[in-house]
């Protein structure tokens, strides 16, 4: 090659290194190539994704205040992972070689194969022919942990690690949480909880600076109470882009329902076809959460609330009523202490009467309880849920000795919340379910829909309760209400 041919080709690189640079959507495009045999099928949601990290990232680079973190819900096979947690930390760096990077997924071994994933591109032929400048520092470089070098200046690095793990001495301009929990996980209450305790209490201590640092989330909605949901409930500071496969009212911003073709995100990728077959093998709720970011199916909802019939008063002859109480474990663990009133008529019609619901500290708990019994009168049965073991049964017998003077039985339901509520969905599903007016009664229409996927499960706990016990035909004294 002669001198100016070499000079020409030194030009060219040198256009093209500032090109890149400059656009990160250009770069992903470009680098695409070095993970993926197939080719990018391109979108207009890949360009605003990359806009958006982009505008995000050139505030951390002056490390001016960020104007706010990003929650990203989109569907599967989207690209997703590749365009926030591979290639953005890598177009970073050859802008700011000094960031610093803690990636979470829920599970390690996730995490560490996405790491891996953004190391091989540093280490490809294409990255080193327009950055060769930037590399893998020789000494710290592992699948959780590597660290980059700029003209042989340390820098910044990239941190794997898993919801539960441990971080020390762990600091992130950037914290990437690429789906923190996974679909199974997401039907257990519990673990929904500690992921998000999790992030509170650990991750999101474990910023450089907390006006400048920023908090990117991906995932696909699971769950009501998903990091999702949690975050937007608690942080106002939040930019919310939503993109369901199909267009709704769900598309966050709203303007970018003008993108949609066909009323589908990405005709290519998620055609009506794709997204029909993918209905058919995942049911009617996974599809709902993962591609259409609604927590509850149209039409396929556990509860159908349109069922539920709202009564002003009931004129109906009364055979049984029954106080079903489910009670939290402690106050400050995020559940309510739910008592349940429910009736029975002749013609197997069900009505609930009332809803008593807080969270209380035990004697508080003990107190509001006995205050409700007299309430309610004598003619009510008290049922109270025993949990498994001795805590359980010490605790519902405390109530029940809180409660001389009352009917009060204590009852231990078997199998688990979803399979005790089915009783109660066939009936309400079926009209044969009523509720009487209240001002309580919009959170327990709403805990009803989003059931099993909901924030909280005590009102249909108690309902269940309630339901199974007047379902089981002993019947007491015949009343009017």
């Amino acid at each position: 090659m002669n001198k100016q041919s070499k000079l020409d080709k030194e030009l060219e690189i040198a256009a093209k290194r500032s090109l890149l640079k400059n656009s990160y959507y250009d770069f992903f495009k470009l680098f695409w190539s070095t993970l993926n045999h197939e080719k990018l099928v391109d979108n207009w949601h890949v360009k605003y994704l990359c806009d958006e990290l982009q505008s995000v990232a050139e505030r951390v680079f002056k490390r001016e205040k960020k104007e706010h973190d990003i929650i990203i819900n989109i569907p599967p096979s989207m690209s997703k992972t590749s365009i926030v947690n591979i290639f953005f930390p890598l177009w970073c760096w050859i802008n700011d070689y000094s960031l610093q990077f803690i990636s979470v997924s829920y599970s390690y071994q996730l995490s560490i194969n996405i790491s891996e994933r953004c190391r091989d591109v540093m280490r490809s032929d294409l990255f080193k022919k327009y950055f060769f400048d930037v590399k893998i520092k020789e000494d710290s470089d592992t699948k959780q942990l590597f660290r980059v070098v700029k003209d042989n200046q340390v820098g910044g690095f990239r941190y794997a690690t898993s919801v539960g793990g441990t971080i020390s001495g762990i600091h992130g301009h950037f914290i990437l949480l690429d789906d923190p929990v996974n679909a199974v996980d997401s039907l257990s209450d519990t673990m929904i909880r500690n992921t998000n305790d999790w992030l509170d209490n650990v991750i999101f201590s474990r910023k450089v600076d907390n006006d400048v640092s920023v908090v990117i989330l991906v995932m696909q909605r699971l769950h009501e109470n998903d990091p999702t949901g949690y975050l937007l409930e608690k942080n106002k500071n939040i930019k919310h882009i939503c993109l369901p496969a199909i267009e709704s009212d769900k598309v966050q911003p709203a303007e970018l329902k003008k993108y949609y073709v066909d009323g589908l995100l990405d005709p290519k990728r998620l055609s009506k076809e794709v997204l029909e077959q993918k209905r058919i093998e995942m049911g009617d709720y996974a599809f709902s959460m993962q591609y259409l970011q609604e927590i509850v199916p149209k039409g396929g909802a556990f509860f159908d609330v349109n069922k539920l019939f709202v009564v002003n008063n009931i004129e109906a002859e009364i055979d049984k009523i029954v106080r079903y109480w489910d009670k939290a474990g402690t106050h400050e663990a995020g559940c309510y202490t739910v008592g349940v009133k429910m009736a029975k008529t002749p013609d197997n019609k069900f009505y609930i009467l009332d809803v008593v619901r807080g969270q209380w500290e035990a004697s508080e708990r003990e107190r509001i309880i006995k205050q409700v019994a007299i309430g309610d009168g004598s003619d009510v049965i008290i049922y109270i849920e025993q949990e498994p073991g001795s805590g359980g049964k010490e605790s519902a017998e405390n109530t029940i000795r809180n409660l001389a003077g009352f009917r009060c039985i204590a009852d231990r339901p078997t199998g688990d919340k979803i399979k005790r509520a089915d009783v109660l969905a066939v009936q309400l599903n079926a009209g044969n379910v009523y509720i009487l007016r209240g001002s309580w009664n919009a959170d327990y229409k709403r805990e009803l829909e989003y059931f099993p996927f909901g924030k909280y499960k005590d009102q249909v706990d108690a309902s269940s309760g309630a339901f199974n016990m007047l379902a089981k035909g002993n019947k007491a004294k015949v009343l009017n209400y």
